[in-house]
């Protein structure tokens, strides 16, 4: 934007010529916006990975204890990607208009622009909804595996596989196969449960 205030080019902006005017500075901003809020997704995305990290090592239970740290990152991803979709789509509005302007205006484009316009049938928009909400269910069903509704779940699960152990291991068959004796003192579930 600065660029053309200015009175410079936007020729390496990745912007199409016919956008790199100053008549067209909504959908420059728009087309700077989306890149704002893609780098911020990616950042959020990034984050998911030491999470999952974490779930490796400390699994359900981990995660419910960060579930607060957790679901503001996930808050984030979503808005984010709202954000980007909605860049997306106007941005793909102002070039099915330009498309539509240029065909009553120039019927038969020859070089960059025709090559412009044939190469547009390659973006799908389905595919981008599709993976949108796709991170969507993800996020949900993510939001729900930590949620503070299934503690009681989580306890339970890892009260039962507590019991199983202590019961293993008192066993007279376990302790007869052990070199040395088993600890005697009971098993207690984890200070996060």
């Amino acid at each position: 934007m600065d660029a053309i205030d200015a009175g410079q080019s936007l020729e390496s902006s990745g912007l199409q010529e016919l956008f790199r005017g100053a008549g067209s500075r909504d959908v420059q901003q728009v087309y700077l916006d989306l890149y704002k809020h893609l780098d911020n997704m990616v950042k959020f995305l990034s984050m998911v990975l030491h999470y999952k990290r974490l779930a490796t090592i400390a699994g359900d239970a981990g995660m419910h204890h960060l579930r607060d740290r957790l679901h503001h990152l996930l808050q984030e991803i979503e808005l984010s990607a709202v954000q980007v979709l909605h860049g997306v789509s106007r941005i793909t509005a102002t070039v099915q208009r330009t498309v539509v302007d240029l065909a009553a205006s120039e019927p038969n484009p020859t070089g960059r622009r025709r090559m412009w316009i044939e190469k547009l049938k390659y973006i799908d928009e389905s595919v981008y909804l599709r993976s949108y909400k796709g991170l969507l269910e993800a996020i949900q069903q993510v939001r729900y595996l930590s949620s503070e509704a299934r503690l009681p779940a989580l306890q339970a699960s890892c009260r039962e596989s507590l019991e199983r152990i202590a019961a293993i291991t008192a066993s007279p068959e376990f302790r007869l196969r052990c070199a040395d004796a088993p600890p005697k003192e009971g098993l207690a579930p984890p200070a996060i449960l």
